[in-house]
């Protein structure tokens, strides 16, 4: 079973034990280590796929949060002569 998920302005083909890098989830609690997307796409089980209109009526994808990364830090100097 799979699914497409849109998260960030992007999608996403996730199936069962996929890791992902997603972008800042702003909806999530503090110190939260499970989140909900319901931005589901489409769902395929098999020869059987259901196409959303533009999202799936009822279909969510549950996500397990393993870790937070931050990149490092741009430091950019303008200079006007």
């Amino acid at each position: 079973m799979y699914a497409v998920i849109k998260s960030g302005g992007k999608q996403y083909k996730v199936s069962e034990g996929d890791v992902l890098d997603l972008e800042l989830l702003s909806d999530l609690d503090e110190g939260a280590t499970e989140a909900t997307i319901s931005d589901v796409l489409l769902v395929g089980n098999g020869d059987q796929v259901t196409v959303g209109k533009p999202l799936v009526d009822g279909a969510a994808v549950k996500l397990e949060l393993l870790e937070e990364v931050k990149a490092k830090k741009v430091v950019s100097f303008h200079f006007k002569r």
